[in-house]
Order: structure tokens, then sequence, then C-alpha cells
């Protein structure tokens, strides 16, 4: 019978995987009502944020990796795409706190981050035109 190999591991056990559990994107940093009107959308769907962190402005998606076992350990350690293979313990949640210049969950919030900061008066945004053939 072939023994299972040990996989290496780089997280304490009491991580909890945080860094699996979800994925955050930099934006553009938002200028005009059409790109404050694509925040709100974001920020209507489930498990989304958008925060701004030291000048950066991010979408953020709560979504755990498919690859974490029920351990809360990657089945696919040997073979992980690149991206976690670079991403290293020295960066971890668990290790040191992210810390956020603003954070929304809501339209609403991001609304009266716009108000508070002078940057919009809420207007509807035009929808696009279909072009007619």
């Amino acid at each position: 019978m072939a023994k299972k190999a040990k996989l290496p591991r780089a997280c304490p056990p009491e991580c909890g995987a945080e860094c699996c559990r979800y994925f955050a994107l930099e934006i553009d940093e938002p200028e005009d009502e059409v790109d404050f009107d694509n925040i709100r959308w974001y920020l209507l769907h489930e498990r989304v944020a958008v925060y701004l962190a030291e000048g950066c402005w991010h979408l953020l998606i709560l979504n755990a990796c498919t690859a974490l076992d029920a351990l809360g350990r990657c089945s696919r350690y040997r073979d992980r795409p690149n991206l976690c293979r670079a991403y290293g313990t020295d960066s971890c949640e668990f290790h040191d706190h992210i810390e956020f210049d603003a954070f929304f969950e809501t339209p609403e919030a991001f609304d009266e981050y716009l108000a508070k900061e002078g940057l919009t008066k809420r207007r509807r945004v035009p929808s696009p035109r279909r072009s007619s053939k």
C-alpha cells in the first residue's frame, strides 16, 4: 500500500486559510459619476465589498477557493497556481491586518463617503443607447 505524501505546511494550523477565502482586484480610482455608478453596481452583489487602502482602490470578492479541503488546506498544493505560490506568509492576514482608508459593503455606505468627500451629488447615469441597424 502506497503512503500518502505529506504536503509541506507553510501556514500555521490556526490561520484558517484566510487568504484562500477571498480575492481582491485593484480597480481604477473612480473619477466620475459613471465610475461611481459602477462601484454601486459591484456593491449590489452578495459577498462583495470595495475598499481604499494605501491610495489604491480594490474590489473584494468574498468567495473561497474550491481547492480548500474540509480542514482548510489546499488540495492542489503541489500544482497550485503561480499566484498562490508567490503569496508568502510574510503578508498573511493572520499576522498582519489590512488597514483600510475606506471600506464599503453597500451602495448607501459608498454614497455617504462620496457626500462626505464632496465628490458628487447622486445623479442618474444615462443608459447606454443601443445602436439601431
